[in-house]
């Protein structure tokens, strides 16, 4: 899932970069990436429910039956959603260091994180200034 992830992410590198020329803010361009991951993590997340809900309803006569609650549904999606979302953020913050000819600013270093671990950038300054 990652990998088709950042290949998305990579291949609209083009197009991230005409808005950006265009005058969009690069928070602009963040939004529609996410908003793309999690369009992507609704959908996967459909198709998984479809799937999982007719083993479900095919082991109802058997001796081991599976049970799907809606608490353990509305789990599952936020974990989905969360977990695409960041992939997508890591695959357009990697794709960040291929775009020297796209024209795009890649984030500064002191950009808010959109994965929760640092940037190898700010590991290093974080390191220097202990």
């Amino acid at each position: 899932m990652a990998q088709t992830l950042y290949s998305s992410t990579k291949d609209h590198i083009n197009e991230f970069a005409t808005l950006r020329a265009l005058g969009s803010s690069s928070g602009y361009i963040h939004r529609v990436i996410l908003a793309q991951a999690a369009l992507s993590a609704l959908l996967g997340y459909a198709l998984g429910m479809v799937i999982a809900l007719t083993v479900v309803l095919l082991s109802e006569r058997t001796a081991l039956p599976i049970v799907m609650t809606p608490g353990l549904a509305a789990l599952l999606l936020a974990l989905t959603v969360r977990h695409v979302c960041h992939l997508r953020a890591l695959g357009h913050r990697q794709s960040d260091a291929h775009r020297s000819s796209s024209g795009i600013q890649p984030m500064s270093a002191d950009a808010p994180a959109l994965w929760p671990l640092p940037t190898l950038r700010q590991a290093r300054r974080l390191r220097t200034a202990s």
